[in-house]
Order: C-alpha cells, then sequence, then structure tokens
C-alpha cells in the first residue's frame, strides 16, 4: 500500500477559484481530482494514434499505422543492434571510473563526442583511457592488418566516402579540419550504452562470484 503524500504547495487565488468544483470537499479533493484529470490526460496523450486528426474514428487509421509501426520497429531494432555491437567494441576499455559515468545523464552525448572526435580531444565525463581505447578501435579503419574488425566496423557504422542506409544509425560528415567522421544518432548510441552495461554488470557480477568462491576455498 503507498503512503499518502503530503505536500505544501502555492496557488493563485483565481486560479483556485476557476479550478476549485462547486461540490468539492475541500482542497485536498480538488488536488486529488486535479491530478487525476492531468494522469488521464498523460496517459492519452501515450496511446496508440494520440495525434491522429479525427480521434471519434481511429479504426480507419489502424491498419496503416500498424504497418507503419511494424516496420518502424524493424528499423529501430537494426540501429540497436549496430549500437550493441559496437558498445561491445569499446567495452574493453572502460575503467572503474566509467562504471559510473555509463548511467549518467549526459552518457549519450559523451559517447557521441568521443566517437566524433575519433577518441581524442573530445570533453566528457569517460576517462581518458576510454577514449584512447576508442581511438584504437577506430584507427582499424585505417589499418589493413585487421580486415575482419575493418570489416565488422564498416557493417556498424558505415564508412567515409560511401552513402549509408538510414538504418545504420550513423551518419558520416566532416569535422572542421575536414576529416570524415561518425556522427551517432541517438537510438545507436543508446545501443552502445546499453552494451557497456550489460559488460560492466556481468563483469561485476563474475567479479563478485569468483571472490566468493575464493573466500570460501581459503576457510
Amino acid at each position: 500500500m503507498v503512503a499518502d503524500m503530503k505536500v505544501t504547495v502555492s496557488v493563485p487565488d483565481d486560479l483556485w477559484a476557476e479550478a476549485s468544483p462547486d461540490d468539492s470537499r475541500g482542497p485536498s479533493d480538488t488536488v486529488q481530482r486535479g491530478l487525476r484529470a492531468l494522469a488521464d490526460q498523460l496517459r492519452a496523450s501515450k496511446r496508440p494514434l494520440a495525434n491522429a486528426p479525427d480521434q471519434s474514428n481511429l479504426e480507419r487509421y489502424q491498419p496503416m499505422f500498424d504497418q507503419a509501426v511494424e516496420t518502424t520497429a524493424g528499423l529501430v531494432g537494426d540501429v540497436l543492434d549496430n549500437g550493441y555491437r559496437f558498445g561491445l567494441l569499446l567495452a574493453p576499455g572502460l575503467t572503474p571510473d566509467d562504471f559510473e559515468v555509463i548511467d549518467r545523464q549526459g552518457a549519450r552525448t559523451g559517447i557521441q563526442e568521443i566517437v566524433w572526435e575519433w577518441g581524442i580531444d573530445g570533453v566528457s565525463d569517460f576517462s581518458s583511457e576510454f577514449a584512447l581505447h576508442v581511438n584504437q578501435v577506430l584507427e582499424v579503419f585505417n589499418s589493413d592488418k585487421d580486415r575482419d574488425g575493418r570489416d565488422l566496423l564498416e557493417d556498424v557504422l558505415g564508412t567515409e566516402g560511401i552513402e549509408v542506409e538510414v538504418w545504420t544509425g550513423v551518419v558520416w560528415a566532416q569535422d572542421l579540419e575536414g576529416k570524415e567522421t561518425p556522427r551517432l544518432s541517438d537510438t545507436f548510441a543508446d545501443g552502445v550504452l546499453a552494451a557497456l552495461r550489460d559488460v560492466r554488470d556481468e563483469a561485476t557480477r563474475r567479479r563478485m562470484t569468483s571472490d566468493r568462491a575464493r573466500d570460501t576455498e581459503g576457510k
């Protein structure tokens, strides 16, 4: 059972007079009814077809809507998949200092900036060690020694000089110095962060399991 929340709020007199129902049983009742109305409005805004112009006849949109959603969901899945695979390439560069950074609000922007800056000269909360690893991963593009690694990078990031398919979630563009570099979409970067979190969590779990087993053997 959720406990009742008690708060103190300030409401302009004219707004209170206009919004308070005639049958209100007091301030608490008025506030609760207002919050329920707001909750109903928020639920309505999140429902499928919430922005359709003819809300009285949603059935005529439904077949086309379902088809569009299915196609778009597939595209989003492809972008997340590419981002996740790229994130698995970056994960070995994580340091303990980066573990908390992954969950911060600006983590997505940090990943996008580090990749855009080719792992150097970027400004983010991620460690310099992690940025250096990103640089080493991206430098495989410029090497003929690791063809498998280069093919994988081209598969998930595309490559400069070639028109990249939309579903990759990456656009190659020129930086201020005229160098072609990958710009990650928000969805792609979310896939990267998902991979980094999964690797961090599993590595932590395995380390804790190993430590417990060692302590048990030592007793």
